[in-house]
């Protein structure tokens, strides 16, 4: 036993570093890919905007496939050369039986020392990371250019052949962002109402007016008849700053009477009894149908520089 211990040390000796710079070089590539494909597409776009024109994460944005066949052109050939190094030592020193133990070494060492422990690092600082590891898969991926472009190339003959065309669907989401607001909320980074507050945003184009409307039995509205006294009575127990203002039915909107619009009769108090509410209203009134979604009525509400419509039954 003891000739093979030192044929075993002797090996170490001349070959160990080659292999330690074999498995860091995997340990890097795993890194470098766990942390670009974890950063969200937009913190890719926060940091491709703070770079120069030829900075490395506008590449990134630009060609991400470029980088990530790199990253496994170089895993794959460390891989397989820091397994071929070991097998190689151990079948000289133990025989057929070096190839067993080659396997299993290099298994256990591949699994902790180039996946588990570097993915683990990248997921938890995939931004500090991937600053890290960005430049010199750049710098790698101009010497691979040849090989990189024959690899994708096959590859998305391989995809084509299986009727597939790449990734169509969005990076993130609706489900996904939703699952992140709710992680956020559990964790105390945002409160509830702000959650909920987002996903109302989210679901806006799918939401129609009608479900957001004022039922005509809740609205407060005011004869176009009334004085401006009737409406400042009207202001100081509703405070609302917008009013619909009707003639003879409620269900007969004619304009819009604003608040601010009393302002010029506050210090003048017979031009509030002898005004009417109709000589200050904004007409014509905006109407609306109930199956307009609340995205195209914002959408309108800032072309046409109003703040309130009427909806109407369809």
């Amino acid at each position: 036993m003891w000739p093979k211990t030192k044929q075993v040390l002797h090996l170490f000796k001349d070959q160990g570093l080659i292999l330690a710079g074999l498995l860091g070089l995997s340990a890097f590539f795993s890194m470098a890919e766990t942390s670009i494909t974890t950063l969200w597409p937009w913190k890719v776009r926060e940091l491709a905007e703070k770079e120069p024109e030829n900075g490395v994460f506008r590449m990134l944005r630009t060609d991400i496939t470029r980088f990530l066949t790199t990253i496994l052109i170089g895993t794959t050939v460390a891989n397989i050369a820091a397994t071929a190094l070991v097998t190689e030592a151990a079948t000289a020193i133990f025989g057929e039986a070096g190839v067993g133990a080659a396997t299993g070494v290099m298994t256990v060492a591949v699994l902790l020392l180039t996946e588990i422990t570097p993915k683990s690092i990248a997921v938890h600082n995939a931004t500090e990371v991937a600053r890290f590891v960005a430049r010199p898969v750049a710098w790698l991926s101009v010497v691979l250019y040849p090989v990189g472009r024959v690899a994708t190339f096959l590859s998305m003959g391989m995809l084509k052949m299986l009727g597939l065309k790449g990734r169509s669907e969005p990076y993130v989401t609706e489900d996904e962002l939703k699952l992140m607001l709710r992680g956020a909320e559990l964790s105390g980074a945002i409160e509830e109402e702000e959650q909920d507050m987002i996903e109302n945003v989210l679901e806006i184009k799918d939401t129609h007016v009608r479900e957001v409307m004022t039922p005509l039995v809740d609205v407060v509205a005011i004869d176009a008849s009334a004085t401006l006294i009737d409406f400042q009575k009207l202001w100081e127990t509703h405070q609302y700053s917008r009013v619909p203002v009707f003639e003879e039915r409620i269900d007969n909107i004619m304009g819009i009477a604003y608040a601010m619009d009393m302002l010029e009769y506050v210090e003048n108090v017979e031009k509030l009894k002898e005004s009417t509410v109709k000589e200050i209203a904004h007409m014509p009134t905006y109407f609306v149908p109930d199956s307009m979604s609340v995205w195209n009525l914002l959408r309108e509400f800032r072309i046409r520089k109003v703040h309130m419509a009427v909806v109407l039954d369809e």
